[in-house]
């Protein structure tokens, strides 16, 4: 007999097999737990019932109540629940470098994934009023990673990273000790630390749902808890419903694989016995008319069996929840899968595409042998948390939207208001609701005591917010720091801006005290600037451009080269700005996460490249917000791939004026590098930057530019600037020092961790506490510094390096909060 039974009456089989789900109690506890519930209670109970009771007690006695269940049932006397970000750190240092890449690799392919889902939050007008919808993340998430026999950190990375694509602002993960050591498996350590978790506590099981459900002393209570887990734990999300939201009840894991003639036999048994692997109540089925096949896969499974460590597990699945089924043909074969609804549906058949459409109920759907659900498991991208149960009939998998709550917004006008109460007022009679009747028509009375007037009539033209771009009405607006009133007091420590705190040099104020013809338009073409800037640079003045800062000449370069259809690269975390001006252009933004230390991810930045024929690609160098520095290698890789390379270069002077890459341009096709005064010459308020472009691009560019860009102060000021270089060049040296300086003070604060920086900030990443509301303690004490809110770093501040003072009232303020 084979491990896998083989069903040629496949109607029976069918209603065997399709129909049995393994969700009932009677079927879901075995023997050892029925006989651990009876010496822990001290009587006969069923697991539901034992598991109200862990909740109640967790829910009544809190800590207490945690260390008790987690010592009946995992056998383990916690000291502390909690684990010490330092122990993550510790974890992912020592974890083996290419488990570590592992995990680095899912993580960025996770994030990747999930930043293209979003709902956006909208209005539309009507008369002087709105409607609409504001999308708000949730404020605090429960993840539950199961790990009471194997460590499971993909699970921790599938829920927690969709939850910081959302936004939302804290992350409390608990997963079940190990009964060896008492503590956290390392790579699961490891994983919440790449995932940029905010907490982890060493508690499972039904006590840790109850925690986080209702809150104790050391675990806070979240709004909704993510996760699967065993029985105790999926029956506590039962119990806790309504009290917190849930993202669904799991039950087994579950594949159906529908293959012809052209599928892998080893192939389709090594994923079947991998889908067994998980549990004895595990469903793995394949559904296929191919004979042959069916025969050669039962053969490769039974050979197989004996060489996997949880041979006796896989059986159990196979015999009891598994099966092939010969089925009369492949149409056949497609509509049993859609019928069954399974958690991973496996397409491996010659034309998966074909069938795509013919399905509607899976939790996610692999299409060909090559996109086996093994690698959906573990690296693919998409959450692997699925519905099971057949739940996929109306349920999906988790994803970013599962940490989302859409708020409707309703605001009238007068008119509208008077005009839509009448018809409910005539609704609210007719369900015999009078208060309700009352409400309305109190608005649809003018004035009290008035005759009433009928409603107006709707206008027949729109008003303006119906006419503009749905691209542009659904885009996130950058958000600068806010600027210094001018009544500010003088003892704001004003860090937000990457602003130089020293100002410009005194050679500006003389040339701005000198401007005449004020009266007249400045050259539109910024001769006398670009001339200066071609003598500073070494790039000749025709292939240089100025503009109102280079936020303008950003605006222009994605205008230049991108329109609808078009797709532009970027590698957050960086400067937001770059998608904006893609939106603006009407191309779509591809995004393409750095890695965990900043780096960009070359390999996958050629793929997506080769892929999806992206025609720019945004990236800083220093980066901002983390100050870190493009490798020649790097950038050598990306100019060999047909894209154009905007390269940003706004505080380049503070890693090196000699090091910028703007004299590549001449010899480079597809290289722009733009620069500013803002940050090394202290002319920020002035708004002046350049760029030098390729020849075969400035044609066309010259096109689009606004006369009159750059107006006569910033270009006197700016040409002053460099004529001032050696004086900046010591004002630079002496803000390179400072930086270093203020790097050491920082870094002796316990709370924060220090990021290497080329530039004239430095990133902190703050541990164990909110990054927002430790800006907002700052900002009590008149200290403002910048709360970088972009994914993967949430848990940031960037602070500019300003005076010596001004770090030492810093460091002062960080010690005292």
């Amino acid at each position: 007999m084979t491990t896998i039974p083989l069903y040629e009456n496949w109607e029976e089989a069918a209603r065997l097999l399709l129909t049995r789900r393994p969700m009932s109690e009677a079927t879901t506890v075995p023997f050892p737990l029925r006989k651990a519930i009876e010496r822990i209670f001290g009587q006969a109970l069923s697991p539901a019932q034992a598991v109200a009771r862990i909740v109640a007690d967790v829910r009544e006695r809190g800590d207490e109540g945690l260390r008790f269940w987690t010592s009946q049932l995992d056998g383990v006397e916690p000291s502390t629940l909690e684990v010490a970000r330092p122990a993550w750190q510790e974890a992912c240092r020592t974890l083996d470098p290419d488990l570590r890449g592992a995990l680095e690799l899912a993580a960025r392919r996770i994030r990747a994934f999930h930043e293209r889902q979003q709902v956006t939050s909208w209005s539309i007008g009507e008369g002087s009023g709105y409607i609409g919808q504001r999308v708000v993340p949730l404020k605090r998430v429960g993840i539950y990673v199961p790990g009471g026999t194997a460590p499971l950190p993909s699970s921790l990375l599938m829920a927690a990273i969709p939850a910081r694509v959302a936004g939302v602002e804290e992350i409390v993960v608990c997963t079940p000790p190990r009964r060896d050591s008492g503590s956290v498996a390392p790579v699961t350590l490891a994983a919440a630390d790449v995932a940029g978790v905010d907490r982890v506590f060493a508690v499972g099981g039904a006590q840790a749902i109850a925690a986080m459900a209702f809150g104790t002393r050391s675990i806070p209570r979240v709004d909704k808890i993510v996760g699967a887990g065993g029985l105790f734990t999926t029956l506590a999300k039962r119990e806790v419903f309504g009290f917190v939201g849930l993202d669904g009840l799991y039950g087994p894991t579950e594949t159906v694989i529908v293959a012809d003639e052209s599928a892998n036999p080893l192939w389709v048994a090594a994923d079947l016995l991998a889908q067994a692997e998980h549990d004895v109540l595990a469903t793995a089925i394949l559904l296929t008319p191919s004979r042959p096949l069916a025969l050669a896969v039962a053969e490769h499974t039974e050979r197989l069996l004996g060489s996997l460590d949880r041979n006796e597990v896989i059986r159990a699945s196979l015999a009891a929840q598994g099966g092939i089924l010969l089925t009369p043909d492949l149409d056949t074969a497609v509509r049993l899968a859609d019928e069954f609804a399974p958690e991973h549906l496996c397409l491996a058949v010659r034309e998966p595409e074909r069938w795509l459409p013919r399905i509607r109920n899976a939790g996610g759907v692999f299409l060909g042998e090559y996109s086996c659900e093994v690698l959906g498991d573990y690296v693919a991208g998409p959450s692997h948390l699925m519905p099971t149960g057949g739940t996929a009939r109306f349920a999906s998998p988790v994803n970013v939207l599962d940490f989302v709550r859409v708020m409707s917004v309703v605001a009238l006008d007068r008119s509208l208001s008077v005009q839509l109460a009448r018809p409910a007022f005539r609704l609210a009679q007719a369900e015999s609701l009078t208060a309700h009747a009352h409400a309305a028509r109190c608005r649809a009375d003018e004035a009290p005591g008035e005759e009433r007037q009928g409603p107006p009539q709707a206008q027949e033209n729109p008003s303006i917010e119906a006419f503009i771009r749905p691209d542009i009405a659904g885009l996130v607006c950058y958000a600068p720091v806010p600027v210094s009133p001018c009544a500010a007091p003088d003892d704001i420590v004003k860090l937000d801006a990457n602003e130089n705190p020293y100002g410009p040099p005194p050679e500006v104020w003389e040339a701005l005290r000198r401007l005449e013809n004020v009266h007249r338009y400045p050259d539109p073409q910024s001769s006398a600037l670009r001339e200066a800037l071609a003598a500073w640079t070494g790039v000749p003045a025709e292939q240089i451009v100025a503009g109102a800062g280079s936020d303008e000449l950003l605006n222009l370069i994605a205008r230049l080269f991108l329109g609808p259809g078009d797709v532009a690269i970027h590698c957050p975390p960086s400067f937001g700005m770059y998608p904006v001006v893609t939106t603006i252009a009407g191309a779509r933004v591809l995004t393409i996460p750095r890695k965990a230390d900043f780096r960009i991810p070359v390999e996958e930045l050629r793929g997506a490249i080769r892929k999806c024929r992206p025609r720019v690609i945004f990236l800083a160098s220093p980066n901002n917000p983390d100050g870190s520095w493009l490798s020649d290698e790097e950038l050598d890789a990306l100019l060999a791939l047909p894209v154009v390379v905007v390269l940003d270069e706004a505080y380049v002077e503070f890693a090196g004026h000699e090091r910028s890459r703007i004299r590549r341009v001449p010899q480079e096709e597809r290289l722009i590098v733009l620069r500013t005064f803002s940050k090394w010459a202290g002319l920020a308020g002035l708004r002046v930057g350049y760029a030098a472009l390729p020849r075969g691009a400035l044609e066309h560019f010259w096109k689009i530019k606004l006369p009159y860009n750059v107006s006569v102060a910033a270009s006197a000021a700016a040409i002053a600037a460099l004529e001032a270089w050696p004086r900046m060049e010591e004002r630079i040296a002496q803000i390179v020092a400072e930086r270093e300086r203020l790097a050491r003070l920082l870094a002796e604060i316990p709370y924060l961790q220090v990021y290497p920086s080329e530039a004239n900030f430095l990133l902190c990443r703050v541990l164990g506490r909110s990054a927002r509301g430790l800006k907002e303690s700052l900002e009590r004490e008149s200290i403002w510094v910048r709360h970088v809110d972009q994914p993967g770093v949430e848990d940031c501040l960037r602070i500019t390096v300003g005076r010596p003072e001004e770090t030492d009232r810093l460091i002062a303020a960080l010690r005292r909060l």
